[in-house]
């Protein structure tokens, strides 16, 4: 039994393919990537301005502490968030491959 992607047959019909044939992972990894990045990019945002507001009341060390650590953090959280989606992405197209090699060797014999 083959395992051809989600986009094959649209992404509802392989929401709820009982039998789970079709992979959905990869397609929801493409949408929560760019959840992340968006989230990511307004909890960087609200932090230089909090890093500013800290400054402004008369903290100007621990503002500039967050000036710089808060997109320092925001690079390594992306970082990590990539790499995990990347491993899952990976694992299934190994999946993938595996599938398609066991159906090309009972093809062959």
């Amino acid at each position: 039994m083959t395992h051809p992607p989600a986009e094959d047959r649209g992404f509802f019909s392989s929401l709820f393919d009982l039998s789970f044939a079709r992979y959905v992972t990869p397609t929801v990894i493409q949408v929560y990537y760019v959840v992340a990045l968006v989230v990511l990019g307004l909890m960087v945002l609200f932090g230089l301005i909090g890093s500013l507001v800290e400054m402004a009341n008369g903290a100007p060390i621990v503002g500039l502490i967050q000036l710089i650590g808060v997109p320092v953090a925001g690079l390594v959280y992306l970082l990590l968030v990539r790499m995990g989606l990347e491993l899952v992405s990976t694992v299934f197209r190994m999946g993938e491959n595996i599938q398609a090699m066991r159906d090309k060797m009972d093809r062959e014999g």
